[in-house]
């Protein structure tokens, strides 16, 4: 286990400098300060994510301090239960070094490309990974059950379409429970009443300020207009072969180590094949809740890697106990695998290379494009002025200020009409939101050459571009961050 830790920390700290990896991730940071600062997630600003995910953030800034080292030392942490689950998992399926490189090969799957980052994918793995491992290895205890429910339930409130998972995965746990008839009604029950305390204690802030329906339209609406059901052709090959442009070796190792275990399944305990039944439907569910919707990420596999970690370390496992030619396969595999985060060579070069302190106000940030911009409008911005960061918007972060507007918490959200006519309840549109927010007269706007959300030729696109072109100029720019001066106000 100590190991583990500091493989998490080793692996990921490359990118503990780095301001701005992924938008979604500078989203959770804005809303986890905005509760902090007394708000309330979907009454004040609109996400789809659910409400648990920010409170995790909230619960890092508190704890770890206000800067992005110290938030992505928190996401390394929840890597790190993450694969010390799996290494207690695969211990207690197979053997102790399978255990051991079952974490290793999840610590590194999770951290490739955007996974640096603290996506809600990692935040969500942990309390699924131990929930796995007590329905595995401690479903007899009462106490163990309804932890498990409650870690289930987490995970579902910080990654909603965990939900497919906990449904469909709710056969296993009863397939494992009824193994021991004994109590098997209490320890069912308890792991349901787990789950419910868990989402009672997370909607209690929202009854109490009246803003359950803004949770509903946010959570629920809008993300079910988000599925079309129909299976992604190129995500399953995203799944199966290539992910973030390079060969994904996660499936296929898996997928060997899963025949390996049916294979020597001879003399193993008699809850195996229940476990694997279990481990299965949790697969599946994962799969199928998100190549199911309209869009689809690289980050979302790393909701699949914690479980085809466990299979992967019984392959390594069994290839470096048979023969010299096994071992050296073995040991290849195992450390291509462990590098994966580190490739290419030249982007983590950069990263480390970057690696200078300087202090802006209360955040630590390494010198960047957005320290830069934010250094310059804190110098330059009169007081009690609004900006607007069409671009890596952790800038709102690092000057101690909010978005101007309830749809700009995430750069994309204003410029998708479906979100915002639904989160309105129909009484607003992406055009009318644009021009409100023009209205409030930001004094500096900030805009990159990497936005593709402002796209000539949409009506939100060519909006966003007129307004800019009649009211704003460019005062500086700092590698791809351009800042733009009100000219009128």
């Amino acid at each position: 286990m100590p190991l583990l830790l500091v493989l998490a920390f080793a692996v990921r700290f490359p990118a503990f400098y780095t301001p701005t990896i992924d938008w979604d991730e500078s989203t959770f940071i804005l809303f986890g300060q905005h509760i902090l600062n007394g708000g309330l997630p979907y009454a004040d600003y609109f996400d789809i994510k659910p409400p648990l995910l920010f409170y995790f953030f909230a619960g890092a800034i508190k704890l770890f301090g206000a800067s992005v080292p110290a938030v992505r030392a928190a996401g390394a942490l929840c890597v790190f239960v993450t694969a010390g689950a799996c290494y207690f998992l695969a211990r207690r399926m197979w053997d102790g070094r399978a255990g051991l490189l079952a974490g290793i090969l999840c610590i590194s799957g999770m951290s490739v490309g955007s996974g640096a980052a603290v996506l809600s994918e990692a935040v969500a793995m942990a309390p699924l990974m131990v929930c796995v491992y007590l329905v595995i290895a401690e479903n007899k205890r009462g106490w163990a059950m309804f932890l498990a429910g409650a870690c289930m339930g987490a995970a579902v409130l910080i990654r909603s379409n965990l939900a497919y998972t906990c449904l469909f995965s709710a056969p296993g746990v009863l397939f494992i429970l009824l193994e021991d008839r004994r109590g098997f009604p209490r320890r069912a029950s308890l792991y349901a009443l787990g789950g419910v305390c868990v989402l009672l204690l997370t909607l209690y802030p929202f009854y109490a300020r009246h803003a359950l329906g803004d949770l509903y339209r946010a959570v629920v609406l809008t993300p079910l207009e988000g599925l079309d059901g129909a299976m992604s052709i190129g995500g399953l090959k995203m799944l199966l072969w290539t992910w973030n442009d390079g060969w994904n070796p996660f499936m296929v190792v898996a997928l060997c180590g899963l025949f390996l275990d049916i294979a020597q399944r001879a003399g193993r305990p008699s809850g195996h094949a229940r476990h694997l039944v279990f481990l299965g439907l949790i697969l599946a569910a994962t799969t199928v809740s998100f190549l199911g919707g309209k869009t689809l990420y690289a980050h979302y596999v790393i909701q699949l890697i914690p479980a085809l970690a466990l299979f992967g370390g019984l392959v390594l496992s069994r290839l470096l106990k048979y023969g010299v030619g096994p071992r050296l396969l073995g040991l290849g595999l195992a450390l291509y695998i462990l590098l994966l985060p580190l490739l290419p060579l030249s982007f983590t070069l950069q990263r480390l290379s970057g690696i200078v302190w300087h202090m802006d106000g209360e955040y630590h940030v390494v010198a960047s494009d957005e320290s830069e911009t934010a250094r310059y409008i804190r110098a330059h911005l009169p007081e009690g002025r609004a900006i607007w960061a069409m671009n890596d918007h952790i800038i709102y972060w690092l000057l101690s200020m909010e978005p101007p507007s309830r749809y700009v918490m995430h750069p994309s959200k204003i410029t998708l009409p479906v979100e915002v006519s639904i989160d309105s309840g129909r009484t607003a549109t992406a055009l009318s939101e644009i021009e409100d927010t023009f209205a409030k007269k930001p004094y500096f706007i900030v805009r990159g050459t990497n936005n593709r959300y402002i796209r000539e030729g949409t009506p939100e696109g060519d909006l966003i571009n007129a307004a800019m072109r009649r009211s704003y100029e460019k005062v500086a720019q700092f590698g791809r961050l351009g800042v733009f001066r009100i000219t009128d106000g």
